[in-house]
């Protein structure tokens, strides 16, 4: 699957720049400018495409590793208790009740370390909302480029210990980049003034369409069939 996916995004990116390639080949004078220049010269709705298919391609990326070395761990964890994965230390410090504006929650509170150094302080909580009676979990979360942490608070066990759930998803951030890359494709789509030139010719089209309707010629007399008086014709009637 991993293979599958890295072999997807390198065929996406190696056809985009192939058709870049392609496009500003075929621009008249293309020997004498040079590759910036005729960079410069590509619509913004060329652009716009080009950083919708790079963006996928990081998505891609993203799902690939998310999928592929995400680790997980069910375990049963007490106060003072630590759990190793992957490099890092979850110390279980303290358990604490949390009275929320429509909940009651028992908030966990967990240390994480690697080699001894803190990362992060995270506080999943395990809610009862009041009115439906209905359980939820808060997962606690830190992320940074590399990976993001997840603890999450399962049901409670005997002798006051707890279900935990522990995630470790690496390059998670790589799924936000790639939809930033795609929005800021669509961002130079839209403002091409093709586009927008083409909406106004539309509209002033349809104008004309509805104002011409609005206004239907009237027929002149003798399309109506009426003969004009004149003298010649009232003499000839007299005669």
């Amino acid at each position: 699957m991993g293979m599958l996916g890295m072999v997807l995004v390198f065929w996406i990116l190696v056809t985009t720049v192939q058709e870049v390639m392609q496009r500003i080949d075929a621009m008249p004078n293309s020997e004498k400018d040079s590759v910036i220049s005729r960079l410069r010269k590509l619509t913004p709705s060329h652009w716009g495409m080009v950083l919708g298919h790079v963006g996928f391609a990081i998505v891609i990326i993203g799902i690939t590793l998310v999928s592929n070395y995400e680790l997980e761990r069910d375990v049963r964890m007490d106060v003072g208790d630590t759990v190793s994965l992957a490099g890092y230390d979850f110390t279980f410090k303290d358990l604490r009740k949390v009275q929320g504006p429509n909940y009651e929650a028992d908030a966990g509170v967990f240390d994480v370390t690697q080699d001894g150094k803190m990362v992060a302080v995270l506080i999943p909580e395990k809610r009862l909302y009041i009115v439906q009676r209905m359980p939820m979990t808060e997962a606690a979360i830190h992320s940074n480029i590399k990976r993001d942490l997840f603890i999450a608070m399962g049901e409670p066990l005997d002798d006051g210990a707890w279900a935990i759930r522990i995630y470790i998803k690496p390059f998670v951030v790589w799924l936000w980049a790639g939809a930033v890359v795609m929005a800021m494709g669509g961002i130079f789509s839209i403002s091409d003034k093709r586009y927008r030139m083409a909406k106004v010719k539309k509209a002033k089209a349809m104008l004309d369409k509805v104002t011409g309707n609005q206004k239907r010629p009237t027929r002149s007399s003798e399309d109506a069939g009426v003969v004009p008086v004149t003298t010649e014709s009232v003499k000839g009637e007299a005669r």
